[in-house]
């Protein structure tokens, strides 16, 4: 036996993803409401019912804990990326729609059933989809287990999004033709083509319309995700980056300023070097820039 799942991705995240936090607990308290209460009544997506609120709220139910987990995993690995790079209201439209959508993909197929859609995964198909854009290059790192039959062997191993997100896709494509074929095996394979296209043409259009670009800077992460910048970002007081993971100790280079020029005692100058502030809006820019990427003043 073979089982895989991800776990994190290379890219230094920073902030509180506090949607991405709030939904997963969400989903664990509907999950723990669920034996005491129905819960796909009223949260349950029934495509032969009248279009209502539930085309949203099925992504906060599942059908059990193995179902949960899984969703919860990559929901995880997708969100606090996306979400601390594009910042909550946009992250959080772009889940709530691509359920949405991934809801109505499912019930083009399925009209007139009674049976009720749940699970986050359409959800999170289409973050699949937008982190295939957003951050293609990006290393996902994954899990696994190998099950011999006189042991069992674990470890880790990282893809590109740009190779294991399109592998994904298409086998969920071969699974939503087999579905539609009325054989789907009780996987909404067709909520989950439908959630990553529609996150994909979204995060296609912010980036060739240039607001992902304004996203990122608002966020810090066009900062956080360029490593030669990081010793700019520690200097620049307006900027401080607040890590949400692991540490890494930034260092800014700054020399003492009584003994440099006719500098005031106690005031702090840069080497010769170090990245340029701006004596405007006091963003520290990168190295050898003329003018400041925010304000536009000279540097």
């Amino acid at each position: 036996m073979f089982l895989f799942f991800p776990t994190s991705a290379d890219r230094t995240v920073y902030g509180m993803p506090w949607f991405t936090v709030g939904t997963v607990a969400i989903c664990f308290l509907s999950w723990v409401a669920s034996f005491y209460i129905d819960v796909w009544g009223p949260l349950g997506f029934v495509p032969g019912d009248d279009l209502g609120i539930t085309v949203v709220l099925y992504a906060y139910a599942h059908g059990g804990l193995v179902h949960l987990l899984g969703n919860m995993v990559f929901l995880w690995c997708m969100g606090v990326n996306l979400e601390t790079r594009w910042g909550t209201p946009t992250y959080a439209a772009v889940y709530l729609v691509g359920a949405a959508v991934s809801g109505l993909a499912y019930g083009s197929l399925h009209a007139g059933s009674t049976i009720p859609l749940v699970g986050a995964s359409g959800a999170i198909a289409a973050l699949m989809g937008a982190f295939l854009v957003s951050l293609f290059k990006t290393r996902i790192k994954f899990w696994y287990l190998i099950w011999y039959l006189f042991g069992v062997s674990t470890g880790t191993f990282k893809v590109p999004a740009y190779v294991v997100l399109p592998l994904w896709f298409l086998s969920d494509l071969l699974g939503a033709y087999v579905e539609a074929r009325g054989a789907g095996g009780g996987v909404a394979y067709s909520a989950h083509v439908g959630g990553f296209m529609f996150g994909f043409i979204v995060a296609a259009a912010l980036k060739l319309s240039g607001y992902e670009a304004k996203l990122v800077e608002s966020t810090g992460a066009d900062v956080h995700d360029d490593p030669s910048q990081w010793t700019a970002l520690a200097a620049d007081t307006d900027r401080v980056p607040r890590r949400f993971g692991p540490a890494v100790e930034v260092v800014p280079q700054v020399a003492a300023g009584p003994d440099v020029g006719s500098t005031v005692p106690g005031d702090s100058v840069p080497p010769a070097g170090a990245p340029p502030r701006c004596s405007s809006c006091k963003l520290v820019n990168m190295p050898g820039a003329t003018s400041c990427r925010r304000c536009g003043a000279a540097l």
